[in-house]
C-alpha cells in the first residue's frame, strides 16, 4: 500500500511540473495537440492549382486583370471542416477568379489548422496583483514552408521544397 501511495506522489509532483513549466496549459497533455502539430506539419502549407496565374496574381495583385481575361479575387478565410473536438481545417488567403460561366475558380489557397484550447492563467505582476483568467483560446497554424503543386495527370497534389524552382 505505502508503494502505491509512493507512485501517486511522484506522479502528482511530475504533473506539478508539467503544468508549471507550461505555463499553467494543459494543451501539452492534449493528444489532439500532437495530432494538429502532425497534421501542420504534413499537411498544411500552401496549395497551388495553377501554378502560372498563382505566380501572376500574386506579382499583379488583387483586383487586377489576369492573362485569361478574368479579375483576381481574394478572400481570407473559407471551407472551415471540423475535424475533432478541438481541431478545425480551413482554406486561407485564396487566390482565386470567377470565369464567364459565372463558375468560381480557386489558383492557391493556405490549408490551416485551428486548435481551441481551454485553460485557466495566471495572470498579472506584483504591482497590480495576480489573479486567474479562466476560458478558452483559438489559434490558426500554418505551415508556410509548405508548397503542394497540382498535377493534373494524376489529380493530386505533390510537395515540394519552397526552394526548388
Amino acid at each position: 500500500m505505502r508503494m502505491i501511495y509512493l507512485i501517486f506522489k511522484i506522479l502528482v509532483v511530475i504533473l506539478i511540473v508539467i503544468l508549471v513549466f507550461s505555463g499553467g496549459n494543459t494543451q501539452f497533455l492534449d493528444p489532439q495537440y500532437y495530432k494538429l502539430r502532425k497534421l501542420e506539419n504534413d499537411t498544411s502549407g500552401l496549395y497551388v492549382l495553377d501554378e502560372e496565374l498563382d505566380r501572376e496574381a500574386r506579382r499583379i495583385g488583387v483586383g487586377k486583370i489576369l492573362q485569361n481575361g478574368y479579375k483576381v479575387i481574394y478572400e481570407y478565410e473559407a471551407d472551415i471542416d471540423k475535424i475533432d473536438s478541438r481541431i478545425k481545417s480551413g482554406k486561407h488567403l485564396i487566390y482565386s477568379y470567377v470565369d464567364g460561366n459565372g463558375q468560381k475558380n480557386i489558383i492557391s489557397y493556405y490549408l490551416c489548422y485551428k486548435y481551441d484550447t481551454y485553460a485557466l492563467w495566471l495572470i498579472g505582476d506584483e504591482g497590480g496583483g495576480f489573479r486567474f483568467k479562466g476560458g478558452d483560446e483559438s489559434v490558426w497554424l500554418c505551415n508556410r514552408d509548405n508548397v503542394f503543386y497540382y498535377n493534373k495527370e494524376t489529380n493530386t497534389f505533390i510537395k515540394k521544397d519552397k526552394n526548388d524552382k
